[in-house]
């Protein structure tokens, strides 16, 4: 197994300090990342050709206002933009791809819930389909708890997965959530699975990940694990230090 450790990066001015860390390794939001103006871009792929950082892990594939089962949805329009974001993460080195975003909401009637899985099949294994073809992984994680969005627990990711069926797409889920399942672990279709590490100010919470970590290791999964941009350093090497060699 490998264990990716990812520093997330919010904006351009973050990256610079990350380039004279020891945290090698970012985690963007590919829609954010389009829009950085051209210095920010030359700055960004001369500090990846020069290896002082590498980007193997993206999150946001498309924009935050944008919502994948929403009525409306363009797929032609976002289908094209999923194509330009893949290409840019390939072309900055990344191999994976979390689509973390688009906020879940009730869906009341059996004709909207049916309109909405179908959007999002077809989005879904349309991305896997472009990203393969370019080495990238697609991470799908849980939506927010309590809504209808076809997505609201592990469960349901797990069973989204194994119909998809596509053996470039995997899971993500936030350390909170992977701790209360201890099943994940028992998934061997699963190529990769991605932690967003939080909390990690409370010593037990980095005890309890330290653990969930190492048993993914004994399943051969290969990890990646986010740590948000606010995590201190201290916290950081506090994570991983048992599993450096």
């Amino acid at each position: 197994m490998s264990i990716i450790w990812c520093q997330q990066v919010n904006n351009a001015n973050q990256v610079l300090p990350l380039a004279h860390s020891a945290m090698a390794h970012i985690e963007m939001p590919i829609s954010d990342v389009l829009q950085f103006n051209s210095d920010d871009m030359a700055l960004l792929e001369s500090f990846v050709a020069d290896a002082k950082l590498t980007a193997p892990s993206f999150t946001g594939l498309l924009p935050a206002e944008v919502t994948i089962t929403e009525t409306g949805f363009n797929s032609y329009v976002w289908d094209l933009h999923t194509k330009k974001a893949l290409k840019k993460v390939a072309a900055l080195g990344g191999n994976t791809v979390c689509i973390d975003n688009g906020p879940s909401k009730y869906l009341h009637w059996e004709h909207e819930q049916l309109k909405s899985r179908q959007q999002l099949f077809r989005y879904i294994t349309s991305t896997c389909q472009a990203a393969s073809e370019l080495g990238i992984d697609i991470l799908m994680e849980p939506l927010s708890e309590g809504y209808t969005n076809h997505l609201n627990s592990l469960d349901d990711v797990k069973g989204f997965i194994e119909l998809i069926d596509l053996p470039n797409l995997g899971i993500s889920v936030s350390s909170q959530l992977l701790l209360q399942d201890s099943q994940l672990t028992n998934i061997p279709k699963l190529k990769r699975i991605r932690v967003e590490a939080k909390h990690l100010v409370e010593q037990d919470h980095i005890t309890q990940l330290q653990q969930l970590i190492e048993t993914l290791n004994k399943h051969h999964k290969d990890l990646i694990v986010s740590l948000s941009a606010s995590t201190e350093e201290a916290q950081c090497e506090a994570l991983m230090k048992p599993f450096k060699v």
